[in-house]
Parts: structure tokens; C-alpha cells; sequence
């Protein structure tokens, strides 16, 4: 999986290592990664470089950038990684169990790339809608959640599609089994969405 001998030492390599179970920690949160990977390393900036590309190409990682869905652009303020493969963080942290939260995101977001979708993360203010997906003419807006069980969790998670002005479909996704649908917006429970054809 890690070819050693490309980095000037073992030690290095045993940090790349190391920034491996870091992500898969933590896919799907807003890492900045470059930073605080760089500061494991005590190397040239090329080292760093090289390092950098190897932890995200483990795994097959994804990087999901910002969209504007009001001002319909690309930003750069935030990147997202997500693991390509769960086996990976089965085999690093022993459990997918942990941070339900971020393992349902991952599963979203690797079924709307299966499906063909462009993937982005929505920021919309301050608010974030978790994924915007595109293909073709067709757009979609998901949240994810692992339980709607509050109404202030059911408001976050439905109330930032008010502040999106079109028509296209707009989901939050979740592990109830009852249907919180609302205002037009659609609840899926996870394993409905998966199995879901076709969404829109």
C-alpha cells in the first residue's frame, strides 16, 4: 500500500502512517488538511508535498469542495475528505460504530458518486447544506443526520433549505423510521435512500 523507500526516511513514512488513522478519524469533517498534516512533517516542503498526496491517495479518498447554491459558485474557504472504502476504517479503528454521524455522510456521499453525481458541499450564510449533487440538468440538496430527535435537530436540518430558492429536490436523510417530511421536503431513512430509484 506505502512504498517506503520513496521518502527520505522510515520515520516519515511511519508519519504517514499515522496522518492515515488521523483521516479516517475524522472523514467527512472540515480538516484543512494541508496545514495540519504539514506540521507533522519536519522535511523540504517537496517531502511534505509528496506525503500529503500519498495520505489522501490511501483508500482512494474523495475531496468535496464548497458550492454556492445562491451565488451558483465554487469556493475555496473548505475541502472535506471521505473514505472510498469503510473496510479502511473498519481495519484502522476496529468499529464503523463510532461517529455514526460521519460513517452515514460517507455512505451518502459514495452512493451519489456511484450514481454519477458532481459532489459538493453547500454553504448557504452561515449555514451548510451537507451535499449538493449535479448531473446533467438535475441538481439535488441532501442533509444528513443520524437521528431527527428533536425539533431543534428537525429544524437544522430542514430550516437551511428555506433559504434555497429553487425548485430543485431537497432531502434530508436519516436513520428513523418514521417519515419527518415537511414543507415540501422529502425525509429518507438511510437504508430507503440507498435503495432508492430514482431520487428525483
Amino acid at each position: 500500500m506505502v512504498q517506503f523507500k520513496r521518502f527520505s526516511s522510515l520515520q516519515a513514512a511511519d508519519r504517514l502512517l499515522q496522518n492515515e488513522l488521523w483521516i479516517s478519524e475524522r472523514s467527512g469533517l472540515d480538516l484543512k488538511q494541508k496545514v495540519r498534516l504539514a506540521s507533522f512533517f519536519e522535511n523540504s516542503i517537496n517531502l511534505k508535498s509528496i506525503m500529503m498526496e500519498k495520505v489522501c491517495n490511501i483508500g482512494s479518498k474523495s475531496i468535496v469542495m464548497d458550492f454556492d447554491p445562491q451565488g451558483k459558485k465554487v469556493l475555496k474557504t473548505m475541502e472535506k475528505y471521505y473514505l472510498a472504502d469503510h473496510g479502511i476504517r473498519e481495519a484502522i479503528l476496529e468499529s464503523n460504530q463510532r461517529d455514526i454521524q460521519l460513517v452515514l455522510e460517507n455512505l451518502v456521499f459514495l452512493e451519489m458518486k456511484r450514481r454519477g453525481y458532481e459532489v459538493r458541499i453547500g454553504k448557504v450564510g452561515a449555514q451548510e447544506v451537507d451535499f449538493v449533487g449535479t448531473k446533467g440538468g438535475e441538481k439535488l440538496y441532501i442533509q444528513v443526520s443520524y437521528l431527527l430527535a428533536s425539533p431543534q435537530t428537525i429544524e437544522q436540518e430542514f430550516g437551511v433549505f428555506n433559504e434555497i430558492h429553487d425548485n430543485f429536490p431537497k432531502f434530508a436523510v436519516s436513520m428513523d423510521e418514521l417519515d419527518f417530511s415537511r414543507n415540501g421536503y422529502h425525509h429518507w431513512n438511510i437504508r430507503d435512500f440507498l435503495l432508492g430509484e430514482p431520487w428525483t
